[in-house]
C-alpha cells in the first residue's frame, strides 16, 4: 500500500484489505462501564485521541523539514506562507517585517528550531484527530496478549468498505520506519500532518496497522451497522460462560458473521 490514503467520498477503496481487525477485552478490569465489548453489544466503535495511545512517539513526532531545503530563501518563503495563513488581515509590509524579525532571530540555524512549536503541534493533534487503530491480522500472539486481555478477550473483523462509508474521514496504512520522517517545506500542510500521524517505529511493525482518522472527532463514538461485523474470534483462554454469551449475541444480531474460537496449536507457536 505504501501509505496510500483514502478519503471520504471515494466510492471504492481499491487495494485495501476487505476485512480489518480490532482486538478487544470482554471484561475490562479497571472499568465499571466495560466499553470495549460495546462494539458487539451496542455496535459502537471509539475514535481515540492520540493522548490515549501507549506509544509516546505515536502522533507526536518532531516536526522536521528536510535539511537540504533549509536555506535562507526557502526559510523566508516558508515564514511568509505561515504568516499569511496566521495573520490574513496584515498588510504585505507587516508580514515582511514579521518574517524579517523571525529569520533574523536565527531560530532556523540549528536542528532545534522546531522545539518551541512542538508542544502546540502535539496538543492540537491530540485534540483534533480521532483515530481507530485496526490490523490486517487476527492471529497475532502479541496483540492477543496486549489488547485482548491476554487471550481472554475477542477480536472482531470489520467490513473495511462499510466501516469507511459509515464513519468517513481518511483510511491509510501505517508506515514503519527507523527514522523520523522529514517533511518538505512546501508540501501541503495536511500531507505533512498525515506523514507524522501515520509513521511509527519499526518496533510496532508486527501489528500491520491501518488507521481510520477523522478530524474534529477525538474521543468520539460512532455506531456501525450490523453488517459491518464480518467475523468474531473468541480468545483461546476465554471462559465457556463468556463464549456462550457472545454466541448468543452473534445469533441474535450478527448471524451473517462467521464466528471462530481460537485454539493453541500443539505443533508450533501459533493459534488455530
Amino acid at each position: 500500500m505504501n501509505g496510500q490514503v483514502y478519503n471520504k467520498g471515494e466510492m471504492k477503496i481499491e487495494g485495501m484489505p476487505t476485512i480489518l481487525y480490532k482486538y478487544r477485552m470482554w471484561k475490562e478490569p479497571c472499568s465499571e462501564h466495560q466499553y470495549q465489548r460495546r462494539v458487539l453489544t451496542e455496535n459502537e466503535v471509539f475514535l481515540a485521541s492520540p493522548k490515549q495511545f501507549n506509544d509516546p512517539f505515536d502522533c507526536s513526532l518532531p516536526f522536521r523539514y528536510k535539511e537540504e531545503e533549509l536555506n535562507p530563501g526557502n526559510i523566508y518563503l516558508k515564514l511568509r506562507e505561515i504568516a499569511k495563513r496566521n495573520w490574513p488581515n496584515l498588510s504585505n509590509e507587516q508580514i515582511e517585517e514579521k518574517c524579517f524579525i523571525k529569520q533574523s532571530s536565527g531560530v532556523f540555524d540549528s536542528a532545534d528550531y522546531w522545539k518551541d512549536f512542538y508542544p502546540y503541534f502535539v496538543e492540537n493533534i491530540a485534540n483534533e484527530y480521532g483515530i481507530l487503530s485496526l490490523s490486517t491480522k487476527c492471529d497475532d500472539l502479541l496483540m492477543w496478549s496486549h489488547y485482548a486481555d491476554s487471550h481472554n478477550g475477542f477480536c472482531v473483523g470489520l467490513d473495511t468498505q462499510l466501516l469507511f462509508d459509515t464513519i468517513g474521514g481518511a483510511l491509510a496504512e501505517v508506515i514503519y520506519s527507523d527514522k523520523f520522517p522529514e517533511l518538505g517545506m512546501f508540501d501541503e500542510p495536511l500531507v505533512n500532518t498525515l506523514r507524522l500521524l501515520n509513521t511509527k517505529s519499526m518496533h510496532w511493525s508486527y501489528e500491520n496497522e491501518f488507521r481510520l482518522r477523522k478530524s474534529n472527532s477525538a474521543r468520539t463514538i460512532h455506531r456501525i451497522p450490523d453488517a459491518c461485523i464480518k467475523e468474531i474470534i473468541l480468545g483461546c483462554k476465554m471462559s465457556r460462560e463468556i463464549k456462550t454469551e457472545i454466541h448468543n449475541i452473534h445469533d441474535e444480531k450478527f448471524s451473517q458473521a462467521k464466528i471462530y474460537e481460537a485454539e493453541i496449536n500443539l505443533n508450533e507457536f501459533n493459534l488455530i
